[in-house]
């Protein structure tokens, strides 16, 4: 019985102290959740099927269909660093006369770091996430 206790009590004191190192380790990382915002607006009738893509290195992390013009989009994610930023880009997928268009853009060059308002941060846990804004302005298509 004494070694089933000793045992127990091990284990645990084991597994609090790794628990402790994982979130101190996670506490001491920046983290940003990024908001990217705009409109988007065209002129041609003959557009349709437009979907915003918000794309994190390559990799879709968030979408918005959008159904007529002009409109807003709201796209969202979370980074780990504000390096990161350069790897996000929003693509505008739509036909036009039935044929396939995108349209890139950039999101670093349109972001501001909200440090006037830190109760607007969201807090998951232990962990705060910063935000990040960004607005693509009007974007055309057509």
């Amino acid at each position: 019985m004494l070694l089933k206790t000793f045992t127990v009590s091990t284990i645990i004191l084991i597994s609090t102290s790794l628990i402790s190192k994982t979130y101190g380790n996670l506490e001491s990382r920046n983290n940003y959740h990024v908001n990217v915002h705009g409109n988007v607006q065209w002129d041609d009738s003959n557009v349709n099927d437009v979907i915003a893509v918000l794309e994190k290195e390559g990799t879709e992390v968030c979408r918005n269909t959008v159904k007529e013009s002009p409109s807003s989009i709201y796209l969202t994610t979370f980074i780990d660093t504000k390096n990161e930023i350069d790897g996000l880009t929003v693509t505008f997928n739509y036909n036009l006369r039935g044929e396939s268009k995108k349209l890139k853009v950039t999101v670093s060059d349109k972001c501001t770091y909200d440090r006037s308002n830190p109760q607007t941060a969201i807090v998951v846990g232990d962990i705060k996430f910063e935000n990040i804004h960004c607005n693509l302005g009007n974007v055309y298509l057509g």
